[in-house]
């Protein structure tokens, strides 16, 4: 499906350009991990890190719905409420042949482009 171009100059630029900022997002995504981790080590969910008397960043909680959690613990006429039927894509993809699924897909915002 995918074929080879040779870019041209102006576009060789613009390829090595995307490759070294990709590299530098990973570096830097690497440091904020880090940099968060040692702030998560020090403050406690709830604090505010200050300077000079300024709150300059929180720690929250990292919460989300957990429904494995609530199918255990809701009252049965509450959890019957809550309960949608949607179509599953991963479903979908186990059980329709590849060509059916592939007819159901669509495509969304811009092409996608990835530095290999």
């Amino acid at each position: 499906m995918s074929a080879d171009v040779e870019l041209t100059d102006g576009m060789r630029e613009v390829a090595a350009r995307l490759l070294h900022l990709s590299a530098v997002r990973a570096e830097v995504d690497a440091e904020i991990n880090e940099l968060k981790a040692k702030l998560r080590s020090t403050l406690t969910v709830g604090q505010r890190g200050t300077i000079d008397g300024t709150p300059i960043l929180s720690v929250t909680a990292n919460r989300r719905f957990d429904p494995d959690y609530a199918a255990k613990n809701l009252p049965a006429g509450l959890l019957a409420m809550c309960m949608v039927s949607v179509l599953d894509r991963t479903r979908a993809k186990s059980v329709l042949p590849p060509a059916l699924f592939e007819s159901c897909m669509r495509e969304v915002g811009e092409p996608v482009v990835r530095a290999l």
